[in-house]
C-alpha cells in the first residue's frame, strides 16, 4: 500500500469575511523533490478532481498550494467537512495523514485518511485555511512500488469566504536626529478593498504634535481629521490613497531623547480603535529628540571654590545664570508667549541680581526687562517660583537672567528667628533648582513649544569629617 503524508498549512487572516461561493480549489505556489505533471501543467492540477489534469508526488517529495486572492478555507461552525483534499491511485488506496498550522511553522494532526480526505476544521479549532502543503515521507513508501508515489487532483474549499483585510505603510522624514521646531512629513499609503470607509490612526510619539490643517489625501477625500491625547484619526474610502500630514517637534529636553517611532493602524469598517485588532500596522523609521541649545542654566559663580561641593554650617551664594536665544532658523523666526519657569528648593532663597550683587571680579549686571516675578509654592516643603515673562524673541535675539541664590535665613527654624543660620545643618545632596522651562509660541503653526534645562544639585559634607593623608 503507497502512503503519502499531507500537510495543511493554515494561517490566520484578519479582516471581515464576505458572503461564501461555489468551492474555490487551491492553486500551486512551489515544490521540491519531483512531481510530474500529467495531462498538462503543475497549475492545471487545481481543477476538479477526476478530470485527468493532476499531478504525481514522487517519494520524498511535496508541493505546497493556496487559494487564490483574499478566499480561505474556513470552518463552518458544523459537524460538516470544510476542506476537501482529493488524492487518487489506480492501483491502491492512498493513506494520507493530514496536518493543520496557523502560522505554517506549528503543526497539529488531524489524523489519517484515505484516498479523499474530508475534513472538518472546525474540530481543532484552527480557523482559516490558506495554504495546503502536500508531503510524502519516507516511512509512508509503500516498499512494493516506491517509485510511484501518488496522484493529486485537487484541493477544495468547502466553505470558502473572501477575506477582505486593508493594508498601510508608513514613512516620515526627516528621520535620526531632529530639533525643536521642526517640522516633520508623514506619508502613509492606504489601500481599502471594502466598499465603506476605513479608520485610520496615527499615534503620535511623545514631543511631536500634528500641525493643524496639513492634511491632505490623494485622491480622497479624507474624513474629519480629530485629534484626542496626541492620536490623530481620520477616514478614508474604497480603493488606494495617499495621506499627507505634518508634524512639529514641540517638546524637548536636556539630554537626547530615547529613540522614537510614529505608529499607525487602520481599521476595518465598524470596528472600535483601540478594541478592536487592526488590519495592518505600520511604523515609521526611529527619530531622536535632540535639547535646544538656545536655552541654558548654569552656575556663573560662586562664594564657594567649589560651587557643587560645599561646606555644611557655612553661609553659601550663588550666581546662577539662565540665558535664552532665538536661534530656531528657518522654521520658527519669531518666538511670541516667550515664558521661562523654574521652581528652587526648599532651603533656598532668591532675589534678583543687578548692581547689588558683590562677586569680585564680575562686572555689573544690567536689571533684565521686564523683570520676574518671584512667588512661594506650598507643599512639604516652601519652594520659591520663578516666571519671567518675555512676551516677544526675534531671530537670534539673546537675553540673560542672573539670580542670587543662598541658603535660606533659616530654614530648620522657619524665620523665627530673624538672624538665623545661612547655611546646610545636613549632608548629602540638594536641589538648587529642578531645571527651567521655556514655553513659547510657534507663530505659523500656533503650537505651544518647549525645552528644559537640567536640574542642578550640590552636595554639603562636613568639614570635620575629612581625614587628611
Amino acid at each position: 500500500m503507497k502512503k503519502i503524508t499531507i500537510f495543511i498549512i493554515v494561517a490566520l487572516v484578519l479582516g471581515t469575511a464576505m458572503p461564501a461561493m461555489a468551492q474555490v480549489y487551491a492553486e500551486y505556489s512551489s515544490h521540491s523533490g519531483t512531481i510530474t505533471p500529467t495531462g498538462g501543467t503543475i497549475v492545471e492540477a487545481v481543477q476538479a478532481p477526476y478530470d485527468g489534469k493532476f499531478v504525481q508526488l514522487a517519494p520524498l517529495s511535496w508541493i505546497i498550494l493556496v487559494f487564490p486572492g483574499d478566499y480561505v478555507a474556513a470552518p463552518d461552525g458544523t459537524v460538516a467537512a470544510d476542506l476537501r483534499v482529493d488524492i487518487y491511485d489506480t492501483l491502491y488506496p492512498a493513506d494520507a495523514e493530514i496536518y493543520v498550522s496557523l502560522d505554517g511553522s506549528l503543526w497539529t494532526s488531524m489524523g489519517v485518511h484515505a484516498d479523499t480526505a474530508n475534513i472538518d476544521i472546525d474540530l481543532e479549532g484552527v480557523g482559516n485555511v490558506k495554504y495546503i502543503a502536500v508531503d510524502q515521507w519516507t516511512y509512508y513508501i509503500d516498499p512494493a512500488y516506491p517509485n510511484l508515489g501518488f496522484d493529486l487532483d485537487g484541493i477544495e474549499a468547502l466553505n470558502p469566504v473572501e477575506l477582505l483585510a486593508a493594508t498601510i505603510d508608513k514613512t516620515m522624514a526627516p528621520v535620526g536626529t531632529v530639533e525643536l521646531g521642526d517640522h516633520l512629513t508623514v506619508t502613509l499609503e492606504v489601500d481599502n478593498p471594502y466598499p465603506d470607509p476605513v479608520t485610520v490612526v496615527d499615534e503620535i510619539p511623545e514631543g511631536l504634535a500634528y500641525i493643524p490643517g496639513t492634511l491632505t489625501a490623494t485622491p480622497g477625500p479624507a474624513g474629519p481629521v480629530t485629534v484626542v491625547d496626541n492620536t490623530l484619526t481620520t477616514t478614508v474610502g474604497n480603493g488606494t490613497h495617499t495621506i499627507e500630514f505634518e508634524l512639529q517637534v514641540v517638546e524637548v529636553g536636556y539630554e537626547d531623547s530615547d529613540p522614537l517611532t510614529n505608529i499607525v493602524k487602520v481599521y476595518a469598517p465598524g470596528a472600535t480603535p483601540g478594541v478592536d485588532d487592526p488590519d495592518d500596522t505600520a511604523e515609521s523609521d526611529e527619530i531622536i529628540l535632540s535639547p535646544y541649545d538656545g536655552f541654558s542654566k548654569a552656575i556663573a559663580t560662586s562664594t564657594e571654590p567649589d560651587p557643587y561641593n560645599v561646606p555644611m554650617h557655612t553661609d553659601v551664594h550663588w550666581l546662577l545664570r539662565i540665558e535664552i536665544e532665538n536661534i530656531a532658523g528657518d522654521d520658527i523666526i519669531t518666538m511670541e508667549d516667550v515664558v521661562v519657569k523654574d521652581n528652587l528648593g526648599g532651603d533656598l532663597e532668591m532675589h534678583l541680581c543687578f548692581s547689588g550683587c558683590d562677586y569680585p571680579g564680575k562686572q555689573l549686571i544690567q536689571p533684565p526687562s521686564p523683570a520676574p516675578e518671584v512667588s512661594k509654592k506650598s507643599g512639604k516643603t516652601e519652594k520659591l517660583h520663578l516666571s519671567w515673562d518675555l512676551a516677544v524673541l526675534s531671530d537670534e535675539d539673546l537675553t540673560q537672567l542672573y539670580l542670587e541664590i543662598s541658603t535660606d535665613v533659616n530654614p530648620g527654624q522657619k524665620k523665627k528667628d530673624p538672624v538665623g543660620k545661612n547655611e546646610y545643618t545636613s549632608d548629602g545632596e540638594h536641589d538648587l533648582n529642578s531645571g527651567a522651562t521655556l514655553k513659547f509660541t510657534d507663530p505659523d503653526t500656533g503650537l505651544q513649544l518647549s525645552a528644559h534645562t537640567c536640574p542642578i544639585t550640590v552636595t554639603a559634607f562636613d568639614p570635620e569629617a575629612l581625614v587628611l593623608p
